[in-house]
């Protein structure tokens, strides 16, 4: 492996700052996995948002660990140098291949978690699952597509060295695709893929700002709402709690 003064400063520290940053982000998604435990473990009712929020933390910190932590550590060192690489043309695929489902697992859960508040605020509807269907839909169903979606590439041999920090989909040798005098050997769908990966990750993101748009719109409206129709104690009660439950959903999305 080609040693350090081959690559630039800005390249390692660019990469030692993501593994610091994933650190955080996994020491987060760990404290927020065990307190969902600890409530489950003594017996308390878990609700659904607390279980999506869970899903959702697994996601973070798997994808964190296989992204940006391990991140040039799984990239094979040859042909291009690249700071920290160490990996091989399998370790490659692996990380590629867990840090796409982990992330698309971890954008699916937001979204169903912006669409839960939803349905929850607006049309007051009780935070759980009313059957065991209702349940592995909300939360079986996603890591299930997620990983589905993740072994496409795998068949295409699309899991390669981006050229940022990480292996994920991409083409071998790295831009062979925009040239005419270089052969891929992995990836030739790379492109197609990476436009499918870019617009279910918008959709889901698109889904989140219309939920974020729909509780904050409902927000307003009850908040004017009880203004006018506050003449007792009982309405000067519930505007406060009404509005405290839609901003817990929208800081949850």
């Amino acid at each position: 492996m080609a040693v350090d003064e081959n690559y630039s400063s800005h390249q390692r520290n660019c990469i030692i700052i993501m593994k610091a940053v994933s650190v955080l982000s996994m020491v987060s998604s760990y404290f927020i996995t065990r307190d969902v435990l600890i409530r489950f473990h003594s017996g308390e009712r878990i609700r659904l948002t607390h279980k999506i929020v869970f899903e959702l933390s697994v996601a973070n910190f798997w994808g964190s660990f296989f992204g940006p932590f391990l991140s040039t550590w799984m990239v094979p060192p040859d042909p291009v140098e690249v700071y920290g690489a160490a990996g091989t043309t399998a370790t490659c695929t692996a990380q590629g291949f867990l840090e796409n489902f982990f992330y698309g697992l971890g954008v699916a859960m937001n979204a169903i978690l912006a669409i839960t508040y939803c349905t929850i605020v607006t049309l007051g509807r009780p935070d759980s699952t009313r059957n065991r269907r209702e349940f592995w839909l909300i939360l079986g169903l996603p890591p299930l597509l997620t990983f589905f979606l993740a072994c496409k590439p795998l068949f295409d041999q699309a899991y390669n060295y981006t050229g940022l920090s990480v292996c994920s989909i991409g083409e071998y040798p790295l831009g062979c695709l925009n040239s005419d005098q270089v052969e891929c050997t992995r990836g030739d769908n790379a492109k197609y893929l990476k436009i499918a990966r870019f617009s279910l990750v918008c959709l889901a993101n698109l889904v989140i700002v219309l939920g974020m748009g729909i509780l904050v719109r409902h927000l307003i409206k009850q908040e004017k709402r009880f203004r006018n129709a506050a003449a007792n104690a009982r309405n000067t009660l519930l505007g406060p709690l009404a509005s405290q439950a839609t901003w817990q959903g929208i800081w949850y999305v």
